[in-house]
């Protein structure tokens, strides 16, 4: 395994997951490339607007969260871990993060996605695919995903 790509939407309990791909990585000395998934048009902003400052917006406050992940990994690696960070937006309007994270999963070649689901109602989980569950559906590399 060369490649580990694990999604982090930055809530409460997303560090379970970075975490123990960061264990799985240094065990495996694999490649680990983090990703979050953005939407870049906010709800109240006009059209206008939300071509430019707030896609940017999105994409740098990404940045920062990420790079501030990156450099936490790294420090508990002392370095010898090669991490990644990636940002990406939901680029259309059918677009789900789901298959942005299964694309990406694609371009960097990840032998394995690691997912953390959201918690849901049982009524949404049973009549709404999940984010989790629809990024396993869609990945073409075999998944993790804790419960």
């Amino acid at each position: 395994m060369t490649t580990i790509l694990v999604a982090a939407d930055f809530l409460a309990n997303a560090h379970w997951a970075t975490d123990y791909a960061l264990q799985l990585a240094r065990q495996l000395t694999a490649r680990l490339v983090v990703i979050h998934v953005y939407d870049p048009l906010p709800n109240t902003a006009p059209a206008q607007e939300w071509m430019t400052s707030s896609t940017e917006a999105e994409y740098y406050l990404a940045m920062r969260k990420l790079r501030r992940l990156r450099q936490k990994m790294m420090k508990t690696t002392k370095g010898s871990l090669n991490v990644s960070v990636v940002a990406r937006p939901i680029a259309a309007l059918f677009d789900s993060p789901a298959t942005v994270i299964a694309g990406e999963a694609l371009n960097q070649k990840a032998d394995l996605l690691m997912l953390l689901p959201k918690p849901h109602s049982r009524l949404r989980t049973w009549l709404l695919e999940s984010v989790t569950q629809k990024a396993a559906r869609l990945a073409m590399v075999s998944v993790l995903a804790a419960v």
